[in-house]
C-alpha cells in the first residue's frame, strides 16, 4: 500500500428546490398524463402550493394550460 487517503462523498440530506424552468417542465409532464388539481400537483410533485400556482399562472398566459371545472374542484390540462 501506498499513501492513499480514500474520501467518501458528502451527503447533507438536504434537497434542493428545482428550478422554475424544471417546475413547469414537471408540471406539464403531469397534466399531459392526466389533468390535476393544485393539491393533486403539489402532492405528486412535492412542492409548495404557492410555487404551483405560480407556475401554473405562467403556463395559462402562454396558453399552455386551461382550467375546467369538475366535481372535485378546478382541474388543470395541457392545452
Amino acid at each position: 500500500g501506498g499513501d492513499t487517503e480514500v474520501i467518501g462523498t458528502v451527503c447533507t440530506g438536504q434537497v434542493l428546490p428545482p428550478r422554475s424552468g424544471e417546475v413547469i417542465d414537471l408540471l406539464l409532464a403531469t397534466i399531459r398524463r392526466r389533468p390535476c388539481t393544485l393539491d393533486d400537483l403539489t402532492v405528486l410533485l412535492g412542492l409548495r402550493p404557492a410555487e404551483v400556482s405560480k407556475c401554473l399562472r405562467v403556463l395559462e398566459a402562454e396558453g399552455r394550460v386551461e382550467q375546467a371545472r369538475e366535481e372535485r374542484g378546478v382541474f388543470y390540462r395541457a392545452v
